[in-house]
């Protein structure tokens, strides 16, 4: 498989928002253009949890890991087994099926760790991710457009700091489907190693794009990453005659 890397004008969408003592989140019937000032109790209150929770929740799972008293997760991308897939990915090869289930038992490994550091068992921490993801990736699209609004034709994605990289992955079909459908495969730690870097293991949103060896284009997708899990947020999206895939 060959991996290439390349910028484009999208929006960094990141948790830093959990640093500020109020924020701007919108209801469900809140017109997507306006946003209101929210606090940290709001916020538990939405994801069902005390304030303390909240704190405790995000502290561990947005931000790097430096306190003791935060559980001791695996470092999955210095494990050797992780570094062995990805030395098979370089190689353009298929890594043994046995290491990938070893590589994805390292993020079981951390999301039993981190349910237990919460009291909650693993299908209630997952939930409970996917609803602190998606809360990230709305509130800060809602900043974005409310400073749109306030600096009208001012406003630009000149900053460095606005812009994401996109994956292209090149691969045969087969493996195409099995990465876009979310079947765990050597491909998705690559993905999942590119995603990470983009900001320290905070969580981000950014686009792999499918291309078949010959390098037609296949298909796009959104996906969503920290250093937790790694997961597509969308079908994907085809806009070619070699696109055939459609796994949701």
């Amino acid at each position: 498989m060959n991996l290439t890397k390349f910028v484009v004008s999208i929006i960094l969408l990141t948790s830093t928002f959990f640093s500020q003592a109020n924020v701007s989140i919108a209801h469900e019937n809140v017109n997507k253009q306006s946003v209101e000032a929210y606090t940290y109790e709001d916020f538990a209150s939405y994801l069902g949890l005390t304030v303390e929770d909240f704190h405790k929740f995000t502290q561990t799972y947005a931000l790097d890991n430096a306190s003791p008293l935060q559980p001791s997760f695996i470092d999955i991308q210095n494990h050797p087994s992780f570094i062995e897939v990805q030395r098979y990915i370089a190689l353009e090869e298929d890594a043994p099926g046995s290491l990938i289930v070893e590589v994805q038992s390292l993020f079981a490994k951390n999301q039993e760790l981190l349910a237990e550091h919460m009291g909650m068992s693993v299908d209630e921490i997952e939930d409970l991710q996917t609803r602190f993801d998606e809360l990230t990736r709305v509130t800060n699209q809602l900043q974005r457009n409310n400073q749109k609004e306030r600096l009208g034709s001012s406003f630009s994605l000149s900053n460095s700091n606005d812009e994401i990289e996109v994956i292209v992955v090149t691969a045969k079909e087969d493996k195409l489907v099995e990465t876009s459908s979310g079947i765990y495969n050597m491909h998705t730690t690559q993905i999942w190693d590119f995603g990470l870097s983009l900001d320290g293991g905070k969580g981000v949103s950014f686009t792999v794009e499918y291309r078949t060896p010959n390098g037609n284009y296949y298909g796009s997708q959104s996906w969503y990453a920290d250093r937790f899990r790694v997961y597509n947020t969308s079908n994907i999206f085809c806009s070619s005659e070699h696109c055939s895939l459609n796994p949701f």
